[in-house]
């Protein structure tokens, strides 16, 4: 607050300051209101009486048809504006420096319009522990400008200072910064942000406060937002409150119950950039976010930034002291003012239409509107009208296999790029690196363990291009860990990686355990060297980028049997030594290596933005003809279904279509982290979307990134995902 305090003798010379007007098609009226709860005492005033709650409301005007007569009030009330001034004072500035500042609102009164004008969303906005909600005045104005009604909520005696309409004011109680204290600040806000809505519901209640005002709340459309403290408070009552749709959560650190809890609806975590650096309770809570989630990312912020601070600052930045500027933008960001006002209501309306309809188009292309804001992560089924359960099913899977055929992809130009891909020395992958060399391929690397096979693959498909593309052979074999790291380390020698396809895999009819990992050889070569292939080629693909200007496509081969699997050892904790155990059921076995690899990739998404490395996964059909069965062929159960898979499979080069309509096709963000099905965005196995999938999720992660302790995985991720 000191830095705060020197740009404002540049404005005390003034008799008064207009803050910047909104920025959203509609005007914007004012009114304030204090909610009395007679059911509840105040748990913290020092004698007995009701909890009283101020808000402020901020109402979207419609005036297209006509426009609105203009009023100017006060930014701060008296006495939050003298409460700031002691501190200006205390360094020789005008103790009413800060009454100084007026905002501009339509006048209702005025207006004299009957008409109804439709009605607008509902935004429950709460403050940061300690600021007034004043301090917060210029955003919730212009967030009502885009067609929301805003709520601001103080909270007498956790904020600095609240003053009441009758001029009383009440001060913060003594705060030692404990973790019980914010957790019980935590709790009481809770129960005022429910107060708040329940009262807004309430008809007579609503009248006064929407006196004049000729539209109406939609109450099918309600979103909680809140900084610091206050976002953690929206996720928690968007638990709690059914009528709240979901959550925006700006920079707040996760207390209690809500980092036990989690959230169940759609959730917005919307921080300063480098936020998961200082406080990893945003990376615990992730996998705890039950419905929709992303994670937006704001360039050159600090914590401060989320206030107004900014807004009102920036017409005098140009004028102030050079080192008053750094101390400033220390505490309140390096952020241009009127970029990160632009970027945070963007943000914001974007998290809105993501919570209300879910729209991802906004979060998932908000770089390319506010450069200072980045996605990095998300966690979004598909919306393609269908369930994860019916996609999952065995007839779905049938009806698809019957009816669908994959187009060839023809209008990729692949000129000059470089693929690389694991398990491309027979069937799918084969194909694969054939439909990529159709296209124009300048390099193809081809990762098999068998160099024979390796070497007719290689002299088959110089049938296919001629001497047109470099086609080299490398050696990998998934059963050690040790020729993984080779070849993730001879990758470093390329000009480019544009493309990489792991589409290795096995489906054994024997139980065995690796010599070299001590673990399952289905779960080895179908998961964990895959996971791992992946993993150490990361810092490789986001090394290329700058040659290549695109990212890194990473595409795994998934299957739909992730969907059958009955997964019986789910419940096992440890999970990895459960399946190392023994298998009764092989196919059952490679099912669950699929949906274990899918978990990876739902995982290894939040971490990893698409604008580094795009991962996906895809699914390449029921196929005969290829190695992928050749243990399963030869048994007698083998011998019964094989008719089947000729008649409803596709053969090997029709299969790789949809692999390589991964690899190629689909927008990055679109794309990062989905699973494709038939060409087509799909939801991935149903146990990912849901609680228990969460809770294996995580468990198996910790598990995986355990194992790979040994070449330092985590911490090789960690670094990729620094943009």
């Amino acid at each position: 607050m000191r830095s705060f305090i020197y740009f404002l003798s540049l404005a005390a010379v003034s008799a008064a300051f207009l803050v910047a007007g909104p920025s959203g098609p509609h005007a914007v009226a004012y009114n304030t209101a204090v909610l009395t709860d007679d059911h509840r005492q105040d748990p913290y005033a020092p004698t007995p009486q009701k909890r009283r709650v101020p808000i402020s409301v901020y109402l979207p005007v419609d005036v297209s048809r006509k426009p609105c007569p203009k009023q100017t009030l006060p930014y701060m009330t008296p006495a939050v504006a003298a409460h700031y001034g002691q501190l200006a004072a205390q360094i020789g500035l005008a103790n009413d420096t800060f009454a100084k500042f007026d905002m501009e609102y339509c006048n209702l009164q005025k207006l004299c319009s009957k008409k109804t004008r439709g009605s607008f969303p509902l935004v429950l906005y709460d403050t940061g522990l300690g600021p007034a909600r004043g301090l917060y005045g210029a955003k919730a104005r212009d967030v009502a400008s885009q067609g929301y009604v805003v709520v601001t909520v103080d909270h007498p005696y956790d904020a600095g200072i609240v003053e009441y309409p009758d001029g009383s004011v009440v001060e913060s109680i003594p705060f030692n910064d404990t973790e019980a204290e914010v957790v019980n600040f935590l709790k009481v806000r809770g129960q005022d942000l429910s107060f708040v809505l329940a009262q807004l519901q309430n008809s007579g209640v609503r009248t006064k406060i929407l006196a004049h005002y000729t539209s109406t709340i939609d109450f099918s459309r309600v979103v909680s937002i809140g900084h610091s403290l206050g976002g953690v408070a929206s996720e928690l009552i968007a638990n709690t409150e059914s009528l709240i749709r979901g959550a925006v959560n700006m920079d707040g650190g996760i207390h209690e119950p809500v980092s036990s809890t989690g959230v169940d609806k759609p959730t917005m975590q919307f921080g300063r950039a480098g936020h998961d650096q200082t406080d990893p309770s945003w990376d615990a809570l992730w996998p705890l976010l039950r419905g929709p989630a992303a994670e937006l990312a704001l360039a050159n912020a600090t914590h401060g930034t989320f206030t107004d601070v900014l807004t009102l600052l920036g017409p005098f930045m140009a004028s102030l002291p050079p080192e008053v500027v750094q101390g400033l933008q220390q505490e309140y960001g390096s952020i241009d003012p009127k970029e990160a006002q632009k970027s945070i209501v963007g943000g914001l309306v974007a998290g809105f239409e993501f919570v209300f309809d879910g729209r991802t188009q906004g979060i998932d292309e908000i770089h390319q509107h506010y450069s200072n804001l980045n996605l990095r992560a998300a966690m979004i089924p598909p919306n393609v009208g269908i369930t994860p359960e019916k996609e999952g099913s065995i007839l779905n899977f049938i009806s698809r296999q019957w009816k669908i055929v994959p187009e060839p992809v023809t209008d990729v130009d692949l000129t000059g790029k470089t693929a690389v891909i694991v398990g491309a020395n027979c069937g799918v992958g084969l194909e694969v690196a054939r439909q990529f060399l159709e296209l124009g391929l300048g390099t193809l690397i081809i990762g098999a363990r068998n160099e024979e096979r390796s070497n007719i693959a290689m002299e088959d498909l110089r049938g296919t291009c001629g001497d047109k593309a470099s086609i080299e052979t490398w050696p990998i074999d998934l059963a050690s860990y040790d020729s993984i790291v080779s070849f993730a380390e001879r990758a470093n020698s390329l000009h480019r990686m544009d493309f990489v396809v792991l589409n290795a895999g096995m489906c054994a009819t024997t139980f065995k355990i690796n010599e070299s990992t001590r673990h399952d050889e289905t779960t080895q070569i179908n998961y964990l060297s895959l996971a791992l292939t992946a993993a150490l080629l990361l810092p490789v693909a986001k090394m290329k980028r700058a040659t290549q200007g695109d990212p890194t496509r990473v595409t795994f081969t998934s299957s739909d049997v992730a969907s059958w699997t009955t997964f019986k050892e789910r419940s096992s904790v440890p999970l990895l030594p459960a399946l190392d155990s023994g298998a009764a059921d092989l196919t059952d076995r490679m099912m669950v290596s699929k949906l274990l690899g899918q978990f990876y990739i739902a995982e290894l998404v939040q971490r990893i933005p698409s604008s580094v490395v795009t991962i996906n996964c895809a699914t390449p059909g029921m196929v005969y003809g290829t190695q992928f069965n050749r243990e399963v062929d030869k048994t007698f159960g083998g011998k019964l279904v094989k008719p089947i898979l000729r008649y409803l499979g596709y053969r090997p080069h029709v299969g790789a279509r949809n692999i390589t309509d991964a690899a190629l096709r689909h927008d990055n963000a679109a794309t990062h982290g989905q699973y494709l099905s038939a060409q087509r965005l799909k939801p991935m196995a149903p146990i990912i979307y849901t609680e228990e999938g969460s809770r294996i999720s995580v468990q198996l992660w910790k598990e995986t990134m355990a194992e790979f302790a040994f070449a330092k995985v985590e911490q090789i991720i960690d670094q990729v995902r620094k943009e």
